[in-house]
């Protein structure tokens, strides 16, 4: 094994690798990111289409057309009473000799006119994690019908932030406080990392070893059932720790590892990590 984001005295860090932690991260495939113009595709004319500025993830390799620029392909004439389907293909090429550089850029395939219903004509498939040297994947079919050409069609995903993601799923969940302790007044939210839990605490309160501090049940299932964390730090000052058991799939429960006494009125806090199902 080789450590890689580590000084070693030499260059050792290369493409594979930060393509490898890439595919790793955002998946195999190619998709477009959630950045600039998203490479939107639109015909300029007859003859040319123009892919706005934005990012590419091409099976690990990072490409982009840079803010405020675009490219422009060229579309070559269609033909009169025949179908046709052309392709706008990210065209990835590495040298198999010294110096072994690397190239990404945007091409247009020319299919094959018909009569009939027209088909995507063929491109080179591959993978560069497994070391090819040519491999090109498709981002838009462009339908040409006679000399008129339509509306390029996206064939690609697009990879939205992860805090998008997120804020889609966290607004999924709910967290509910179904018991807690005398003199606490609890709050709970599904966050990035789990389950985030809060409670004000009344003057004098006070919470026995291994006595209950809150039960919560989620709206969605979780792989944690079965387990138990402990967690120090979630009263604040204290020495006792948050105990954490999950019964069930769906439901958390917080307990004190040893009996805390609180003399003033105070806060607890933690964020209790959670494997969503």
């Amino acid at each position: 094994m080789e450590l890689v984001t580590g000084h070693s005295g030499s260059d050792h860090v290369d493409s594979t690798d930060a393509g490898a932690m890439h595919a790793g991260i955002v998946g195999t495939g190619t998709y477009v990111l959630g950045t600039g113009g998203r490479l939107v595709a639109t015909m300029q004319s007859a003859n040319v289409v123009r892919i706005a500025d934005g990012d590419l993830m091409m099976q690990g390799r990072h490409a982009t057309i840079e803010s405020g620029a675009y490219d422009e392909l060229t579309i070559q004439n269609g033909t009169q009473a025949q179908k046709r389907n052309d392709l706008v293909v990210a065209h990835y090429e590495r040298k198999t000799s010294v110096p072994y550089t690397e190239s990404l850029d945007l091409r247009v395939i020319k299919g094959t006119p018909t009569s009939g219903e027209p088909s995507d004509p063929e491109y080179q498939e591959g993978d560069i994690l497994a070391g090819d040297a040519v491999v090109e994947a498709p981002l838009y079919r462009i339908p040409l019908d006679g000399i008129t050409p339509g509306e390029p069609v996206p064939l690609f995903d697009v990879l939205l932030p992860m805090a998008d993601l997120w804020d889609s799923v966290s607004q999924a969940i709910s967290v509910s406080v179904d018991g807690h302790a005398d003199g606490l007044f609890c709050s709970a939210s599904a966050s990035l990392g789990g389950v985030v839990i809060g409670a004000n605490v009344a003057p004098s309160a006070s919470i026995a070893q291994g006595g209950l501090v809150m039960r919560l049940s989620t709206s969605r299932r979780h792989a944690m059932a079965g387990r138990q964390l402990i967690i120090r730090g979630a009263f604040h000052g204290k020495q006792s720790a948050a105990i954490v058991d999950f019964p069930s799939d769906d439901a958390v429960m917080v307990s004190a590892e040893q009996r805390v006494d609180f003399a003033l009125a105070e806060t607890l806090s933690a964020t209790i990590p959670v494997v969503w199902a």
